[in-house]
């Protein structure tokens, strides 16, 4: 399924701008129709995980510029596609807005940097990762490139 948007914005969506407002808005949600990619799918069983829904009606947060909003006003405000609280194994929130589906495709770069972040933390604190290591000491093959 794709995204419910106007045909202008999906049809100005290019290369050079699918990452910026407002065509990310399309882009995000219809990733492998702007860039190559590829589909992950889950690896062996998987599980449901218990729900413990709790109304996030009272969380108030500030925003760059120190305004309080409500958490429905920072969604409408970031066009936030999807939302899930996860905490000590279960549910406790999970919303979809623009069009979204549990089981829709979406861009992930916020979530990949993250649990990357995460288990780079667990393999220092497991002494299994050096965080003073040249990135080319793990993966030569990066030597002489941007990221030697």
């Amino acid at each position: 399924m794709t995204r419910q948007t106007t045909p202008d914005l999906r049809s100005r969506t290019t290369l050079a701008n699918w990452r910026q407002a407002p065509f990310n808005q399309w882009a995000f949600h219809n990733v492998r129709q702007v860039v190559p990619t590829a589909g992950v799918h889950a690896f062996g069983d998987t599980w449901a995980l218990p729900r413990n829904i709790q109304s996030l009606e009272h969380v108030r947060l500030s925003d760059r510029y120190g305004a309080q909003r409500s958490l429905e006003e920072l969604f409408a405000y970031a066009h936030t596609d999807a939302f899930l609280v996860l905490h000590r194994g279960a549910i406790h929130t999970e919303r979809y807005f623009n069009g979204m589906r549990p089981q829709d495709p979406h861009i992930l770069m916020s979530v990949s940097k993250s649990v990357v972040a995460t288990v780079a933390g667990i393999l220092c604190g497991q002494g299994q990762l050096n965080p003073e290591a040249q990135l080319t000491d793990y993966i030569p093959e990066l030597a002489g490139t941007g990221f030697a």
